[in-house]
């Protein structure tokens, strides 16, 4: 079993089941490194949008991110309390420039000596995705280490689903 393993957690439901999926891979002595990365990145964005709507909430939108992180971390800590396994909690802050959230959580979590990365997919727009990128395809195209990306629940049923028809005798 693994005893070194880092999750991306943000509060979306996938972040949540790639959390439960690691808390089953987790050996008994293991530790799961759990982060929430905060890229400023986002929030520039947000303020050049808003610029042109007259906005300027990015201050206010930071200070909610922080409040939803500090209600995150304390889920975290309860869940794996609860099921008696060692978590590490940390929100991970990127500023503009430095690259983007799953760059930072991936060299976060190397530098931590992370033998598995764990990533929820979300159930993103293609057209969204290609544009800006996805998270968990970052992570498995360009880190070195092994990586796992937990499908969102209906895509999982159906691969199950279709995996059991195709092997039907």
């Amino acid at each position: 079993m693994l005893t070194r393993i880092a999750v991306a957690v943000d509060g979306s439901d996938a972040s949540w089941a790639a959390l439960d999926f690691a808390m089953h891979l987790i050996a008994p002595e293991g530790t799961l490194l759990c982060v929430d990365v905060k890229d400023l990145m986002s929030f520039d964005l947000e303020l050049a949008a808003e610029a042109y709507e007259g906005g300027g909430a990015t201050d206010d939108s930071i200070k909610e991110w922080d409040k939803q992180a500090a209600h995150i971390g304390k889920r975290v800590k309860a869940v794996t309390a609860e099921h008696h396994i060692n978590a590490i909690w940390h929100i991970l802050t990127v500023e503009p420039g430095q690259g983007g959230a799953a760059r930072a959580f991936a060299q976060y979590a190397d530098k931590w000596g992370a033998e598995l990365l764990v990533a929820g997919q979300h159930h993103g727009s293609k057209f969204i995705e290609d544009l800006f990128g996805s998270f968990p395809k970052w992570l498995v195209s360009h880190t070195g280490v092994p990586t796992l990306v937990i499908p969102p629940a209906n895509d999982a049923i159906e691969v199950a689903s279709s995996s059991a028809a195709n092997n039907a005798p």
